[in-house]
């Protein structure tokens, strides 16, 4: 008799644990959207006839990854809801690193806006390096409420040549930048954060004085 009530015991326990499972089997598991950053459009390409003119010296720009705040550092996409509380958009994450996107975005607005530049990220495979670029998001807040961006940027700039001389600038978000609500709103502002710093570092190296390009051209096929 007691065993067979340890049995149905047993059973009921079974019956009553997989009766809880079943609802979450049935519901619909939440889907994950992924954000990216906004694309940046590239220059076009030069015409075909281009390949027989004179080729110029090629300046070789190394872009280093991109460093942001710690707590951006994560697939979760976060914002700040005041100075001191954190929140992550639910059921949102990046399609890639923050740091990664960052870092292609502003190699692109790069390739966008210096002409007679071989902008690479990382390294230049076959490419000597003339110059190498670091960049800090030290302030990388969006706030949801507003909305508003909180961003604050400095970079450095090495040449190659020995010994090396550095240049350094600074950005910042303005106070009335406009940016758009909820979380395509926050990749936006993002996004033109990027372009902001990239337009900056592009205008202060067409201002400097650089030593000569460490790339000459090759001679055309029949030139000597």
């Amino acid at each position: 008799m007691k065993r067979h009530l340890r049995a149905s015991s047993l059973y009921l326990t079974l019956v009553a644990a997989l009766s809880g499972l079943l609802p979450g089997c049935a519901s619909t598991p939440a889907t994950t959207t992924l954000l990216a950053l906004p694309p940046v459009a590239l220059p076009a390409r030069a015409p075909a006839g281009a390949a027989s003119a004179p080729r110029a010296s090629l300046r070789v720009l190394v872009v280093r990854r991109v460093e942001i705040p710690e707590y951006l550092q994560a697939r979760a996409v976060r914002h700040r809801v005041d100075e001191t509380r954190l929140e992550a958009w639910p059921q949102v994450a990046w399609a890639e690193r923050l740091e990664v996107a960052m870092t292609r975005s502003i190699v692109d607005g790069l390739r966008q806006r210096l002409h007679g530049w071989a902008v690479c990220e990382g390294s230049c495979v076959n490419l000597k390096q003339d110059v190498s670029l670091t960049v800090d998001f030290g302030v990388l807040d969006f706030y949801a409420q507003g909305p508003k961006l909180d961003a604050r940027a400095r970079w450095v700039m090495r040449t190659s040549e020995e010994p090396p001389k550095l240049s350094s600038g600074r950005w910042q978000s303005p106070a009335d930048l406009q940016v758009g609500a909820g979380v395509s709103g926050q990749a936006a502002a993002f996004g033109a954060a990027a372009q902001a710093v990239a337009a900056d570092i592009a205008a202060q190296l067409e201002r400097s004085a650089l030593p000569a390009a460490a790339n000459q051209p090759l001679p055309l096929a029949g030139q000597r």
